[in-house]
């Protein structure tokens, strides 16, 4: 009874995160990331986000394949995680540590469904996948290599490498809710960021239209 009831709270609180993430409800970035809720539900369901990316690079929900192949599916959804990336920004130099849009690029739990450029997660896991291989980002880049070939010697592939490695930087200053160093860390990742964009033939700046 114990294990039914456990599994049944689990369940509702997963449920509820789930659903006020595609709803996009408001709600504290600390309280999904780094307590309240998010505490909660770790405790019961620890590896949801991770157990549900598989390891080919393409997002995966209950099992099923995102099924995004090609090299301008992957650049649209790179193209709406920058989007994200640049309103992140925006609320930095509001002087936000936490809110909206720390929520929309950095939040773990997937989606309840894709979005319309094939995004099953948030921006931050969407472009970096697991350990900094497997997301859109990733995979965008591999596709300037030759088939068969390594790609990590690929200026894509550099480019997309230098850039997962500074995002870390910018969700460990907003938890601990120091603006110095959000500002810091977002401005030494936007770097990153409009390198890899120029890379992959996509507008360098982040204030281009295409990202807002």
């Amino acid at each position: 009874m114990t294990t039914v009831l456990t599994s049944l709270i689990a369940l509702l609180a997963y449920l509820s995160i789930s659903y006020a993430w595609t709803v996009n409800t408001p709600v504290s970035r600390r309280e999904v990331l780094a307590g309240g809720t998010s505490a909660f539900v770790a405790a019961l369901v620890p590896a949801l986000p991770v157990s549900a990316f598989d390891g080919s690079g393409s997002s995966a929900y209950a099992g099923k394949s995102n099924a995004v192949k090609d090299a301008d599916a992957y650049k649209a959804r790179v193209i709406a995680d920058a989007k994200d990336f640049h309103a992140l920004g925006n609320a930095i130099d509001r002087g936000e540590t936490d809110g909206d849009d720390w929520v929309t690029f950095f939040i773990q739990y997937p989606r309840r469904e894709m979005d319309d450029v094939g995004r099953a997660y948030a921006a931050n896991l969407d472009l970096v996948g697991e350990d900094g291989r497997g997301g859109a980002g990733f995979l965008l880049a591999g596709t300037f290599g030759k088939k068969g070939k390594p790609t990590e010697t690929l200026p894509q592939m550099k480019q997309f490498m230098a850039l997962s490695k500074t995002l870390p930087a910018v969700n460990a200053a907003g938890k601990s809710g120091d603006l110095a160093k959000a500002k810091k860390a977002y401005a030494k990742a936007s770097e990153s960021f409009s390198s890899f964009l120029k890379e992959v033939g996509l507008p360098e700046s982040l204030s281009d239209p295409l990202y807002n």
